[in-house]
């Protein structure tokens, strides 16, 4: 039975063929395109895929426009758009390569961990129909990037004497914490690692230095945006989400507690991840208790799953799909307790015990493939209730088709490099226009009242009374708003303004100068 972190692999076992993992890997990225392309619009990759859009145009990020994360995922995604070109669909194929490259990961892992390729495509299979996988990786935010690298960061950890392989870990989990900066919690995940495997070896301390200039040296792509200015940095990764609720970074607990009740499906659930998240915790609770009972290691994935979890909820305010970065480490921890289990029920004398195992766990194992449907329908569907939302207008929305027509629009309507205000500004990625200055984030406006004009500047940010400025001097010609803005009141100051309703779709209303 292979330890229960990461034991050497057997040096007689057959070494695996590249061409099934190759296979693998285009099975999976032609799967987490095809999710891609249909997989509706998410709210926030309206400023996400702008923002590395600003950068493959050449502008400075935190310098020149708000962006309240780490620096990683506009770099990248710009990067690729620079080359392929600015367009909603080149930037989620570069999520669908991140999704397949976490699922291969995975497969190539479990292969090697438990010796038994059965192992690697029951985890393949579990991350292929996991809800929260097939609805947060393959859209451009940072789910899927972080995930990315923090799954290369665990499967570079030692299985031997090799101490370099936890500075390769270390920059992997460098790489991680720059797409996120929660997912610095992931090294705890690490350091239990390291204390299992090298205290009986004394080299703790060893381990441990080189896990950490490994991920110093993977935080390094942060230098070029934090030297020009630490407070600007520091604003946009942390101010702003000490300022933007009354709980701070960390508070509202009543909020919290809901986010677990609807994790575990005692309260309302939008779709099947209640269910087979509570199949992924039973199997891990097993692992923990058959671990403790026999006094032998938990495995890493369970650390780093109890690791991804606490940062899941730390925040303020906490949201369910923080949780979908577990997933991948649940499945791999489940797959320990099933092979724990085989191992203990080889003997002849088990025979019975060993068949109502296999029978629970190949029943649940199907239960857990036989919901999936429901989060398929949830994330993918066209039809009136997508990603749970039954407002016909809000489906609208949320279609590629409707940011295409008002691309369109937009671009008839206007003079190339015209300012536009729009709400969203994903709306105006693809177009000749150019968002007003303050707004590429909406999100600013949740906080931006509560600085003084020295830092509105410095943070590139405007308040509610700069945009009624901005509709009373008539600085720009069409102003993009909706129903579901929360953050300002556009009808009213619309219509003061003496802006006229020219058209609109779902819930985004286009206002013109008449």
């Amino acid at each position: 039975m292979p330890d229960a972190t990461l034991s050497p692999p057997n040096p007689h076992a057959a070494p695996p063929r590249l061409l099934p993992l190759q296979a693998v890997f285009l099975a999976q990225l032609a799967y987490f395109l095809a999710l891609a392309w249909i997989r509706f619009l998410d709210a926030d990759e309206g400023f996400y895929v702008p923002a590395a859009a600003y950068l493959a145009q050449g502008r400075r990020l935190y310098t020149d426009f708000f962006y309240p994360q780490m620096p990683l995922l506009p770099c990248l995604y710009g990067a690729w758009m620079w080359l392929l070109g600015i367009d909603w669909h080149v930037a989620r194929a570069f999520s669908a390569l991140l999704g397949a490259g976490i699922g291969t990961l995975l497969f190539r892992h479990c292969e090697q961990l438990f010796e038994d390729r059965r192992y690697a495509w029951g985890a393949l299979a579990a991350y292929s129909v996991c809800g929260p996988c097939v609805g947060w990786f393959p859209i451009v935010k940072t789910y899927s990037i972080a995930t990315f690298f923090l799954m290369a960061c665990y499967c570079a950890l030692p299985r031997g004497s090799d101490l370099r392989r936890y500075a390769w870990a270390g920059f992997f989990l460098g790489l991680a914490v720059d797409a996120r900066l929660t997912f610095v919690v992931a090294g705890l995940g690490c350091l239990a690692h390291i204390l299992t495997e090298e205290s009986a070896r004394r080299r703790v301390p060893a381990a441990c230095a080189a896990l950490t200039a490994g991920t110093v040296l993977g935080l390094l792509v942060c230098l070029p945006f934090l030297l020009p200015d630490p407070q600007r940095f520091w604003f946009n990764n942390l101010g702003y989400h000490a300022i933007r609720s009354e709980g701070g970074l960390i508070g509202s607990f009543t909020q919290k507690a809901a986010v677990l009740l609807h994790l575990a499906g005692i309260v309302s659930s939008e779709g099947a991840e209640a269910f087979q998240l509570c199949i992924l915790l039973l199997f891990s609770l097993g692992h923990a208790t058959a671990a403790l009972t026999r006094r032998t290691p938990l495995a890493t994935a369970f650390w780093f799953s109890a690791a991804l979890a606490l940062m899941g909820i730390l925040p303020t305010p906490a949201m369910p799909q923080y949780f979908c970065v577990v997933f991948p480490f649940l499945i791999v921890t489940a797959l320990h307790f099933v092979h724990s289990a085989e191992e203990l029920l080889r003997p002849a004398d088990c025979e019975a015990a060993r068949t109502v195992f296999r029978r629970l766990a190949l029943g649940l194992a199907i239960a857990y493939v036989a919901v999936s449907p429901v989060d398929f329908a949830r994330y993918l569907s066209w039809g009136r209730d997508v990603g749970g939302i039954r407002d016909p207008a809000q489906v609208v929305d949320r279609k590629f088709g409707t940011v295409t027509r008002i691309a369109r629009r937009i671009d008839e309507w206007t003079r190339p490099g015209e300012e536009v205000l729009s709400a969203w500004c994903g709306l105006l990625l693809t177009t000749h226009a150019r968002q007003l200055p303050g707004m590429e984030n909406p999100f600013g406006l949740l906080i931006a009242d509560k600085l003084d004009e020295k830092d509105l500047d410095r943070y590139r940010l405007i308040t509610r009374a700069g945009i009624d400025r901005c509709l009373a001097t008539h600085r720009v010609r069409l102003v993009i708003a909706g129903k579901w803005t929360q953050h300002y009141d556009w009808t009213e100051a619309l219509q003061k303004a003496g802006y006229r309703l020219r058209e609109s779709y779902g819930n985004f209303n286009l206002w013109l100068l008449p």
